[in-house]
Order: structure tokens, then C-alpha cells, then sequence
């Protein structure tokens, strides 16, 4: 009877030590899942991490970009006539023959595009064809002064021909970008 108890004892030993070994692989089963769910979550968020500051990094250039050329941006926009100063950039025009002597400058035909129901932004043009009548300085002068004007302009089809012994008349058309702001 005492070989049946011990053969009993193996086996029981035997179960306990099979049960051991099943919870210590479903338990290592279970860490090791819980590791690589931990290793893809960790992963991920190292990803938003860089892309974060990857996207900083960028916000943080195109605000030094800004303040880098604010003065160049400040002065290429002074090279359009917004709409609101058309009369004005009619007015300097005008002047420009009290500037010049006596030349006498008139603007003989005047349009531009229509930009109100365009969006902000939006660029076109005024056309303009311009007389300068005056002594040949006077007149050449008051002609530099209009393309010396600080907008972007084109002038063409500059004609020059003599009014009288003394008078020149110098006629061209003049195109400046518009703006609607």
C-alpha cells in the first residue's frame, strides 16, 4: 500500500507541476501580448510626437519667413493701386505737369477693370492714355515722372510729335495693376 501512496504523491506533484507550466505559458502568452500592444501604442505616440514637432518646427519657419520679409511684402504691395486709391493714383498723374514746369498733363481716356464683386486679392488693371503738352524738357520731365510713378505701370505706344515752334506733345498709354482690397 505505501508504493500505491507514493505513485499517487508522483502524480499529483506531476499535475500541479503540468498546471504550473500551463499558467506560466498562458501567463507569459498574456505579458507578452500586453508588451506588444504597449511597444504599438508607444510607437504611435513617438509618431505624434515628431509629427507634432515636425509641424512646430514648420509654424515656427513660416512665422520667421513673415517677420523675415514684411518689409519687401510692405513694399511689393505699394507696387499696386488698390481700389480705393484710384483717385488718388488719378491725382498724382495730374500733378505730375505742376511737378514738371509747365507741362500741362491731361488724361484723356480713363478705365479700369470692375473688381467689386471680386474677391479680396483680385488683380486687374487701369488704362489710361495720357497727353503732356509742353516746351521739349518740360515735357520729356513730366514723362520720367509719370513712369517714375511707384506702382507697377507699363507704358506704351509713346508717341512724341511737335505742337508748335516751341511746344512738343507727347501721348502714350499707361496700364498699372489693380488691386481689390
Amino acid at each position: 500500500m505505501k508504493k500505491a501512496i507514493v505513485n499517487s504523491n508522483h502524480y499529483l506533484a506531476l499535475a500541479v507541476s503540468g498546471c504550473i507550466f500551463i499558467c506560466s505559458v498562458l501567463a507569459f502568452w498574456f505579458v507578452y501580448g500586453q508588451v506588444g500592444v504597449q511597444m504599438r501604442n508607444s510607437s504611435a505616440a513617438y509618431g505624434q510626437i515628431a509629427q507634432a514637432q515636425l509641424q512646430e518646427v514648420q509654424a515656427r519657419q513660416i512665422v520667421d519667413t513673415l517677420s523675415d520679409t514684411q518689409v519687401e511684402r510692405d513694399l511689393l504691395s505699394s507696387f499696386f493701386v488698390s481700389d480705393a486709391q484710384t483717385v488718388g493714383f488719378i491725382s498724382q498723374i495730374e500733378n505730375v505737369g505742376k511737378e514738371a514746369g509747365k507741362a500741362t498733363v491731361t488724361i484723356a481716356s480713363i478705365s479700369d477693370d470692375d473688381l467689386s464683386a471680386a474677391a479680396m486679392g483680385t488683380t486687374g488693371s487701369i488704362h489710361a492714355h495720357i497727353n503732356i503738352q509742353g516746351t521739349w524738357p518740360d515735357a520729356m520731365r513730366a514723362f520720367h515722372l509719370v513712369e517714375s510713378l511707384p506702382y507697377g505701370e507699363s507704358i506704351n505706344n509713346v508717341r512724341a510729335s511737335p505742337a508748335s515752334s516751341k511746344e512738343w506733345t507727347i501721348g502714350f498709354d499707361l496700364t498699372a495693376v489693380l488691386v481689390h482690397e
